[in-house]
């Protein structure tokens, strides 16, 4: 089981969708500028800012986490849990 935190509540840039708890997929830390958050509604993947807000990633940051193909796999297997409703 994940240990999850709570968030400033934030609207998902993507479909709007109100988030206030954050779960890390890997490690116990609290979201840092940079990590990835997959919106629980849509599946978009959004990224945590150095402000803990969250922005829709771009084609480029997308680009760049693919390159880390381990982390890349475990964001597309958790859009597929998402998208299957786990």
């Amino acid at each position: 089981m994940f240990d999850s935190f709570e968030m400033k509540p934030q609207a998902c840039p993507a479909c709007g969708y109100l988030m206030d708890r954050s779960a890390p997929i890997t490690g116990t830390a609290s979201p840092e500028e940079g990590d990835v958050s997959i919106c629980f509604h849509c599946s978009a993947i959004n990224l945590f800012d150095a402000a803990g807000a969250l922005h829709l990633a771009s084609d480029e940051e997308l680009r760049l986490l693919q390159e880390h193909r381990g982390k890349w796999a475990t964001i597309v297997e958790a859009q597929r849990l998402i998208r299957t409703k786990l």
